[in-house]
């Protein structure tokens, strides 16, 4: 009889670690990246730890809101005077723009007087995209070589100041152009290579990004809001203001679908938002957070846009989705 009582315990207790241990393999893993970030007048590369493993640093007032890691290792980047693709020196944890006179300065795009560049994207066929805003309310799309031979431009009717539109400006995979507007009820539109509007995305006033499937991200800055809107402009998913606890959504910026299905929101607190609020962060489909870049770490700063540098995510189809 004893034994038996012994039996059943032992019993007991096993089944309480195994459900133990099967509560632990439905939760949702931690994620770690590495990842180049931009913002102010700063671009990063970030390791997991979060620490900094090399940063550019541009004069005070010239702003960076998209940047990129090449294939070949350099970084691609507009700024309000232009557009740069510059080496990355390993050796030098931070250089400073000002003093650098060209050594690690590849090539560089300057911008029309009064004019500004706030989106680029390396295109797939070694061509780059330049956006450059113009305070008439005209943006121009150049795709050019690194040579700053342009192959073609495109122009676009935006509204407002040079300072207030294009917004990381992308090509999709139909030759089509997203750009957003940052102020005043600003929003997401497509053109086509003629320039000639086709759709409109509400409330996209800082970064639309075109999936594989069809479907667009859509970043709402101010708006607190990121959503994703298929071909027919239904909203599919979508995070509203405080709607992830911890995390609530001050200006969102730039946005990154990871081949996984998650998302990575780079967001910029409100004035009055905790001081440790995370400046980006990571969640599933099911909105559960599973990455945050802490907002307390040195220099992380504030984060525009951001491109998560795990080798997995760089070699998956299509690139980075950002």
């Amino acid at each position: 009889m004893k034994k038996r009582f012994f039996l059943s315990v032992i019993l007991c207790l096993l089944s309480l670690v195994w459900s133990g241990g099967a509560v632990a393999q439905d939760e949702e893993p931690k994620a770690v990246h590495r990842f180049l970030r931009a913002g102010g007048n700063s671009i990063a590369i970030v390791n997991e730890m979060g620490d900094t493993e090399w940063e550019y640093l541009l004069e005070p007032m010239q702003e960076v809101y998209d940047a990129w890691l090449l294939s070949n290792g350099n970084v691609f980047f507009s700024f309000k005077e232009g557009a740069r693709e510059i080496t990355v020196d390993k050796k030098k944890r931070e250089v400073k723009a000002d003093k650098d006179k060209g050594k690690s300065i590849v090539w560089e795009y300057s911008a029309s007087k009064r004019a500004e560049v706030y989106g680029v994207q390396p295109l797939s066929d070694g061509l780059y995209l330049i956006a450059e805003s113009f305070p008439n309310g005209q943006t121009k799309i150049y795709e050019m070589t690194n040579k700053k031979e342009i192959k073609k431009t495109v122009s676009i009717k935006l509204s407002g100041l040079a300072h207030e539109q294009a917004r990381m400006v992308r090509k999709t995979a139909l030759n089509t152009y997203l750009a957003t507007q940052q102020r005043y009820g600003g929003d997401a539109m497509e053109f086509n290579e003629k320039g000639e509007w086709l759709r409109t995305m509400p409330g996209g006033r800082y970064a639309a990004v075109r999936l594989p499937n069809g479907n667009t991200v859509v970043a709402c800055g101010d708006a607190h809001r990121v959503y994703e809107i298929d071909f027919w402009d239904k909203v599919v998913w979508e995070v509203k203001k405080d709607e992830i606890p911890g995390n609530p959504l001050g200006f969102v910026a730039g946005v990154q679908r990871l081949p996984n299905g998650n998302t990575i929101i780079c967001n910029v607190p409100e004035l009055n938002a905790a001081k440790n609020q995370p400046l980006a962060f990571e969640i599933t489909p099911q909105k559960k957070v599973v990455w945050e870049a802490d907002g307390a770490t040195e220099m992380v700063k504030k984060i525009m846009s951001i491109q998560i540098l795990d080798e997995k995510f760089q070699k998956a189809p299509y690139g980075p989705l950002r």
